[in-house]
């Protein structure tokens, strides 16, 4: 289905920018929302129910064939909409203007159908929005059937856009969805959040299911065990950036504690079983993004008591080390 979304219609194409559409389930009769990708075209919103090439209409797309009236949500701006779906050189227009736009949405469809199994969105698309991931980072995954299929992983500026592109095995990335590791907070989104563009098995729901069925079997000790290696990393940032500080090394120190916040956040996080959309978000909500130098020790020092009453002390001897 190719159109666009005006504010008396829709005409269904695009990917960047993001808007959130809420359609009339055509069963249910309820209000559905779903984040969609757009191009925009004047004043109308150009989206694509395509599913990849797939036979059968997205949800989204099937909801305005049966009610064309719809409402977006761009950046906070609530339009009223209608659904038009566009034919002939309109249609041809509107993909145009898609691939331009876009050109790898062409590209992954011609190249690579035989080896996707799916291909999604994550970050800040698939949550709707252009917030945060830095500045309007797009991250795209395509999940292969074997090992060594597909384009190979790459990151470009796309249109101003910077993509970041991965691409895995399924059985690979699935198996990394099953690892608890001390990065777990700022991992564990592109788990759980994705925007399907392409995944006619359903792929992506095994993805989140197995992720959040290896949360639901995790141990306490687990998570213990993640956060004091988190910590470590931590304090091991902040000591040196407090002795480039006293070296007058600035920019250095700066940096030095930068990593020193984002470490403190992720042990937050791993205390807590809470991960974050991106490293931005992570310090911001743990409250340490404009903590200085001895902020930052008096919450790895808090950190490092709560680990102790958890079952083992941050610090320990050489024997204790070489034996665990």
């Amino acid at each position: 289905m190719v159109g666009r979304l005006t504010r008396g219609r829709v005409v269904a194409l695009g990917l960047i920018p993001s808007l959130v559409i809420t359609t009339t389930g055509r069963r249910s009769g309820k209000p559905r929302s779903n984040p969609l990708v757009f191009v925009p075209d004047g004043d109308a919103f150009v989206v694509i129910g395509s599913n990849w090439g797939q036979t059968q209409h997205p949800g989204w797309a099937m909801n305005l064939l049966a009610d064309p009236a719809a409402e977006v949500d761009v950046k906070g701006r609530r339009v009223t909409v209608r659904a038009e779906r566009a034919s002939g050189a309109e249609r041809e227009r509107l993909w145009q203007l898609l691939v331009t736009e876009w050109p790898a949405y062409r590209t992954y469809r011609r190249r690579f159908p035989a080896d996707a199994l799916a291909i999604a969105v994550h970050g800040p698309l698939a949550h709707g929005d252009d917030d945060g991931g830095g500045d309007r980072e797009a991250g795209m995954l395509v999940v292969t059937y074997r090992p060594g299929t597909g384009p190979p992983p790459a990151t470009r500026r796309v249109d101003g856009v910077l993509v970041d592109l991965t691409v895995a095995a399924a059985e690979d990335y699935l198996a990394q969805a099953r690892v608890l590791s001390p990065l777990w907070p700022l991992t564990a989104d592109r788990y759980v959040t994705t925007q399907a563009l392409h995944d006619p098995t359903g792929w992506l729901r095994t993805l989140r299911d197995e992720h959040l069925g290896r949360l639901a079997r995790a141990r306490p000790a687990e998570f213990s065990t993640a956060a004091r290696q988190a910590w470590y990393r931590g304090s091991a940032a902040h000591s040196r950036a407090a002795r480039l500080a006293e070296w007058y090394e600035t920019d250095q120190a700066l940096l030095m504690l930068g990593e020193a916040r984002l470490a403190a956040a992720t042990v937050t996080g791993l205390l807590s079983r809470t991960y974050f959309r991106d490293p931005g978000d992570a310090v911001s909500r743990t409250g340490l993004a404009g903590a200085d130098m001895t902020e930052v020790g008096v919450v790895l020092a808090r950190q490092a008591e709560e680990l102790a009453a958890r079952g083992r002390a941050v610090d320990g001897t050489i024997d204790e080390l070489l034996s665990s």
